[in-house]
């Protein structure tokens, strides 16, 4: 059984792009960063308003992984040749260290594969010239009446329509719809 891939995920055609995945990938290899992972998948695109890339794996008994990538298409439309660079150095440390998230395992795999860019892994990123959220489609805005953190949504959720039930992830304080 392989990794499940959501039917939004593309296979990446521009050949740009895929050199610089296959540079990542090559020297994770040469570093030992990948273990028994054994089979590579394509690079895919997807279209995300929350992340610039995303890794999906599979335990397959054994200590063998199977992992896909993903980057954002709007890395793609904007070539953005650093960008892309940056989020799949990041995506292949997660499937260097799978199941470790963002912790120090993860971090050491990325910056020891990064270094040879010059890339030192984050947790999150922006990039110049490229927008992820695009604040027009805002259509509830929660509000944490103790430190002030705001909860966007483009939609009607259960958290918009029953805020008072929920707290805020920082401070646990109350929240108020402000939008």
């Amino acid at each position: 059984m392989s990794v499940s891939l959501p039917r939004t995920w593309k296979e990446c055609k521009d050949q740009q792009f895929i050199k610089i995945y296959d540079e990542v990938y090559e020297e994770a290899q040469r570093l030992g960063l990948l273990g028994k992972h054994k089979k590579k998948h394509p690079l895919y695109i997807r279209s995300s308003v929350k992340t610039w890339g995303q890794c999906r794996w599979r335990y397959e008994g054994n200590e063998q992984y199977d992992c896909a990538i993903s980057i954002n298409d709007k890395i793609v439309i904007a070539k953005s040749l650093d960008a892309a660079r940056k989020v799949i150095v990041h995506e292949i440390a997660h499937i260097a260290a799978p199941g470790a998230h963002h912790n120090d395992v993860w971090y050491t795999a990325g910056n020891k594969l990064g270094k040879k860019w010059g890339i030192k892994v984050q947790r999150t990123d922006n990039y110049d010239g490229i927008e992820l959220k695009n604040d027009d489609n805002v259509k509830h805005i929660l509000e944490c009446t103790k430190c002030g953190k705001q909860y966007q949504y483009t939609r009607n959720t259960k958290a918009v329509q029953n805020y008072t039930r929920y707290r805020c992830g920082c401070c646990n304080g109350t929240l108020a719809k402000i939008k």
